[in-house]
């Protein structure tokens, strides 16, 4: 009996150890740490994917330009929390505007701005209020100042959700109306003095602060100069364009910059476009200039008509970084313009006065009105007063006008344009003006030529027109042929013509075979503000934090080769084959444990002597190893 058992106890302290309980160990730890990580992995996925789901139930696209005035308005009410929002109060001399903007999140690429658009109310115009007068009138009374804004941020509430409120940005910014300078004579009595703009300034902060929760901070309220207003009106054409875009087609004017430093960086992307515009008082050009002008000590003063600024995120943005020629040339405008032309004849003497013509106030003959037409004009002593009598000669009014150039002033330094000031040299066979304003009206109002710009097609109609009797527009005026020209436009037509091909071909010096000007009003069915352009370059930052959040959730260390969406597939694998080893494995101990000898049994113990099975030798040898042992 005793050797029996220790026979069982070998037998069952070898077997059991080494099938069930290492397999088990084995096995067990391999399946829950494969289930971890398999679980890990697809949280992984989910969080990089995490901006799909902060995208809108119905599909919006965002595109690089702005949208027509065409597009369905965007429902503010629905996915809106995955939207930023942006407000802009522009501050004139007249009245005061709120702009609304909005745009998506950022796609997290380095070289791309914001998509801004602007907010659309449920017929798809642009979210726009504007309140009358200026915000002067409330200088030295703050509770007037908050009162004045308090229906432009009731506005500007209603158009943003409450929940974005404490993250939109919201600038005031007012224009060169309200700044008393010497260059701004147009502007001298409307303007505010120095102490007076700081105190107004004030007074806004603290309205603002007190009466709404938006993202503001006192230096969200500034002067702008009428350069600065020029420059944001030249990114927000530019933006609206695409050319601040990098999807480059065959049509697209590709130009290399050179940005100067230690080490010069070449660099090539879309041509940018320059922009005029003609106004009542001035005329105003603004275009991209190589970027050795805004950093050469040489240029002198004429450096202060250029600016060096990026729209970019990064310091090293090569895609975004421009130099801006930007000139103000005051008294230049069509209003100013006339103003100063009628002058011209009392200066003069009455020297061109009709005498056979019976009248109680001097008859003078102009050739800029159309012909017939007569109008009574005052000197600006008030001490005399003549009439002017139309004869619409068109080349006669040219020569009239051209005096009014100051073509004879010298030159600061070449080449020049009005008033002996500096103009950059313009490649003009690839380099594309936008005309707005006069440039518009003039060519499209009466004439229905706005667009791309021909001199000699403009010379024709407007010379054919300034041949048209007086009486025969009034006719026109009356069947409404010309349905965007009221009485003043039929009056100035032919000088507002005369006028503006001077300026263009004489004062800014464009060859009359320029042909790369395009005349317009809008921008892709829509009429552009500078507040676009100012929100983009204030907002240039914001990019940032997303750029960071896709590194983050895009990084991958060196040693990972394939896309996250692949090493899911990858992990699934590696569990199979290690389920499947652990299967062979446990397979391969079947073998062993047929190959343990069988325990004897009862016939063992009755064989007779010669026919001892395999587990007699091993009774004996432990009987003899026992038996030496007690010896």
């Amino acid at each position: 009996m005793r050797l029996t058992l220790n026979i069982r106890c070998l037998w069952q302290l070898g077997f059991i150890p080494r099938f069930d309980g290492y397999a088990c160990r084995v096995a067990l730890p391999l399946c829950i740490f494969l289930v971890i990580c398999i679980l890990l992995s697809f949280n992984m996925h989910r969080k990089t994917s995490r901006n799909d789901e902060f995208l809108p139930t119905e599909k919006i696209h965002y595109p690089r330009s702005m949208p027509e005035a065409t597009e369905i308005p965007i429902d503010l009410n629905q996915s809106s929390w995955s939207l930023h929002y942006g407000i802009i109060i522009d501050c004139g001399s007249s009245g005061s505007r709120v702009y609304v903007y909005w745009w998506p999140p950022h796609t997290g690429k380095i070289n791309q701005l914001l998509s801004i658009q602007p907010v659309r109310g449920l017929k798809g115009k642009p979210l726009i209020k504007k309140i009358e007068p200026g915000i002067t009138h409330t200088v030295g009374h703050p509770s007037k100042t908050a009162e004045y804004l308090q229906p432009l941020l009731d506005y500007a509430s209603n158009a943003v959700p409450e929940t974005k409120h404490h993250q939109t940005p919201l600038y005031v910014l007012a224009t060169a109306g309200i700044i008393a300078s010497d260059e701004h004579q147009s502007f001298k009595r409307q303007s505010l003095a120095f102490r007076d703009q700081q105190t107004l300034l004030a007074s806004i902060r603290t309205a603002i602060s007190q009466s709404c929760d938006f993202l503001f901070s006192e230096t969200h309220v500034d002067v702008i100069s009428g350069k600065q207003e020029a420059i944001y009106a030249w990114i927000s054409i530019n933006y609206a364009l695409g050319q601040f875009d990098h999807d480059v087609s065959s049509d697209d004017q590709l130009t290399l910059v050179e940005l100067p430093g230690f080490h010069p960086m070449m660099h090539v992307r879309k041509k940018t476009v320059g922009i005029m515009d003609m106004g009542g008082g001035s005329v105003q050009i603004a275009m991209e200039v190589p970027h050795n002008l805004c950093r050469d000590s040489a240029m002198g003063s004429v450096k202060d008509l250029m600016s060096e600024f990026s729209l970019g995120c990064t310091q090293t943005d090569l895609d975004h970084t421009y130099c801006v020629y930007v000139n103000t040339f005051l008294n230049y405008g069509s209003n100013t313009a006339r103003k100063l032309y009628v002058e011209r004849f009392f200066d003069n003497n009455l020297a061109h006065v009709i005498t056979n013509v019976s009248q109680s106030f001097p008859v003078v003959s102009d050739p800029c009105l159309p012909i017939g037409y007569r109008e009574q004009v005052t000197s600006p002593s008030g001490d005399q007063v003549i009439t002017l009598h139309g004869t619409g000669i068109y080349d006669d009014c040219k020569n009239k006008l051209r005096h009014l150039l100051n073509l004879s002033t010298p030159c600061v330094r070449e080449p020049c344009a009005l008033d002996g000031t500096y103009l950059p040299e313009i490649d003009y066979r690839h380099s594309q003006f936008y005309g707005f304003s006069e440039f518009y009206y003039t060519m499209e109002d009466l004439l229905h030529i706005g667009g791309a710009y021909n001199y000699r097609q403009f010379q024709t109609l407007a010379r054919a027109f300034c041949n048209h009797e007086w009486s025969e527009l009034e006719k026109w005026q009356e069947q409404s042929l010309h349905p965007r020209a009221d009485q003043n436009r039929y009056r100035l037509q032919c000088f507002k013509s005369a006028w503006l091909t001077l300026i263009l071909h004489e004062g800014l010096k464009f060859p009359k075979s320029y042909n790369l000007l395009t005349s317009v009003q809008y921008i892709h069915g829509e009429e552009l503000h500078w507040a676009l352009g100012a929100l983009l370059y204030k907002t240039r930052y914001y990019p940032l934090r997303e750029l960071q959040n896709h590194e983050m959730h895009h990084y991958k260390p060196p040693w990972v080769l394939v896309e996250l969406h692949y090493a899911n597939y990858m992990v699934v694998t590696c569990f199979v084959i290690v389920l499947a080893a652990i299967f062979v494995y446990i397979r391969r101990l079947h073998p062993w444990q047929r190959q343990i000898p069988r325990v004897p049994t009862m016939s063992y113990f009755m064989t007779e002597e010669g026919q001892a099975e395999e587990g007699l030798h091993v009774a004996e040898f432990e009987n003899k190893y026992f038996s030496g042992q007690h010896s």
